[in-house]
């Protein structure tokens, strides 16, 4: 399981999309790179990630 901080904001919309950029990604453009390689790395490995702004009980299947 991987514990995502401000990786992902809106699970909706950031997971099929990680393109999405929202106010909150200061740096969007390294946010975008971020969500990306964390995304695909969450897919290769088959993992679990576990998020604070992920509804209850916080955790994403991709």
């Amino acid at each position: 399981m991987m514990l995502w901080g401000d990786i992902i904001h809106a699970k909706a919309v950031q997971m099929p999309d990680p393109g999405v950029a929202i106010h909150f990604d200061v740096d969007q453009k390294r946010a975008v790179l971020t969500r990306e390689r964390g995304l695909r790395q969450f897919a290769e490995e088959g993992a679990w990630a576990a998020a604070a702004h992920i509804s209850f009980p916080g955790i994403g299947l991709k």
